[in-house]
């Protein structure tokens, strides 16, 4: 929470840099509003034409699914929750559920419901969003019945999406498990509850721990506050930088050998540029930019290629962001499996999460960069005069035929005799061969490769 606050309130300090274009178009949506329109936080309804024109270019959303794909991400979160299974009064909260979901039925049906790829039916989704509940007289008995069982432990309200790393991390109770960026906590107690139970079932005998590490000392003080609501002796807290987690036991200097992992199971969900979150982060509509995932790939690589360095031979590591851009997912992966050949293999995760349904990665896309355009004041130095710089120009190269062209300040290059190739533009003003590596060696390397 302390962080998003710190970003949001940074954005809006810049509020005065966002696109003209998209400024415009989101005024004539609020005049075109009706007279009794009444407009609330939740609303989501800016326009970011480089966010729409970079998907829409990578081609990973099919074009009969990009209208859906769009009013899903302007729709309120769901809010969402999961009992403790070490709780021993489990069936009961289950029961008190089944009561509320008859008490708010609905004429489009139970507005609780059960996630269906959940084992043991333990995560529940609420059709309407954490505010509404919390705001809505209707729903006071509900609100307070989260409230009392959230504080003693007997649930934890997370989202649906940050369900499913845990889950495909396939834990057991005798794994011997890492976190390398575990605030807030909520998949960290997701992991711990499954190693808590099966140690309380076999008296603590070959059991096997948590550790939960996040580099903020802040949000580590969060992730403690989280998980001591389930009072397990299988946890151990630390604050280190992801990617430089000490080694147990230390690296072989002398035969610089790779020494056995010590953890069975590692879950490196890194930070992001978080476009994923745009339901419960509006504010996201207004500031994405495709420079942010550019800039985190290197941080992501380097914690993911530690994690597998921490990880145990036979084991199992999980990757994941917040983000859908291909340069903080596929882009990582793909360079790990370079880097680690005969080493690491992929393995697809939806076999341990069998009724969740979820889409193969892709393996191709095109590298995109943000335009940087110039100011008047620096075209007229540069002997410019009022160059438009939303153009198309073009150029012989090599005897082929380039085209550069800005498009909703997404620059795309593209040569007549080879495939599409689509890479950063230094400036809009001036043709780029499609031969230039890409500024971010580690995203060049994954073109080559």
């Amino acid at each position: 929470m302390g962080f998003g606050n710190k970003r949001q309130r940074n954005n809006n300090r810049n509020d005065n840099n966002r696109n003209k274009t998209d400024r415009d178009r989101n005024t004539e949506i609020k005049d075109n509003r009706p007279s009794n329109y009444y407009e609330t936080p939740d609303t989501r309804d800016v326009i970011n034409t480089s966010f729409e024109t970079f998907y829409k270019a990578l081609g990973s959303i099919p074009d009969e699914e990009w209208d859906d794909f769009i009013k899903t991400l302007r729709a309120p979160l769901p809010a969402c929750f999961r009992l403790n299974p070490t709780n021993p009064f489990t069936s009961t909260l289950k029961e008190e559920l089944q009561v509320f979901s008859k008490k708010y039925n609905k004429d489009d049906g139970n507005i609780i419901e059960q996630l269906p790829w959940y084992p043991d039916g333990n995560a529940y989704k609420v059709k309407i969003d954490r505010k509404s509940i919390r705001k809505t007289e209707e729903y006071a008995e509900f609100h307070e019945w989260l409230k009392l069982h959230t504080n003693n432990g007997n649930i934890t309200r997370q989202e649906a999406v940050s369900m499913v790393p845990p889950l495909a991390l396939n834990v057991n109770y005798t794994h011997r498990c890492l976190d390398t960026c575990a605030a807030p906590g909520s998949k960290t107690t997701q992991l711990l509850e499954v190693v808590t139970k099966g140690g309380r079932e076999f008296d603590g005998k070959g059991a096997g721990y948590v550790v939960a590490n996040d580099a903020n000392t802040d949000r580590a003080y969060m992730l403690v506050h989280q998980c001591r609501r389930l009072s397990s002796p299988y946890l151990m807290v630390t604050t280190h930088q992801g990617q430089s987690f000490p080694s147990c036991p230390p690296v072989n200097t002398e035969t610089k050998t790779r020494t056995p992992g010590l953890f069975d199971r590692v879950l490196c969900d890194v930070p992001c540029s978080g476009d994923g979150t745009m339901r419960k982060n509006p504010v996201i509509w207004e500031k994405w930019a495709i420079s942010g995932s550019h800039s985190l790939h290197p941080l992501q690589l380097s914690i993911a290629n530690r994690g597998f360095q921490m990880l145990e031979i036979g084991g199992l590591l999980v990757y994941s962001t917040c983000s859908m851009s291909p340069y903080e997912d596929e882009a990582v992966v793909a360079e790990l499996l370079r880097q680690h050949r005969g080493e690491l293999e992929l393995v697809d995760g939806r076999q341990y999460i069998p009724q969740f349904k979820a889409r193969a990665g892709i393996t191709h896309w095109n590298v995109l960069d943000d335009v940087r355009k110039k100011s008047n004041k620096r075209k007229a130095e540069d002997g410019e005069g009022d160059v438009d710089v939303d153009t198309t120009v073009a150029a012989d190269t090599n005897g082929e035929k380039t085209e550069a062209s800005i498009v909703d300040d997404v620059a795309v290059v593209t040569t007549s005799s080879t495939a599409t190739v689509q890479v950063p533009v230094p400036e809009p003003v001036e043709a780029t061969p499609a031969a230039v590596p890409h500024e971010n060696p580690l995203i060049q390397s994954c073109i080559e490769n």
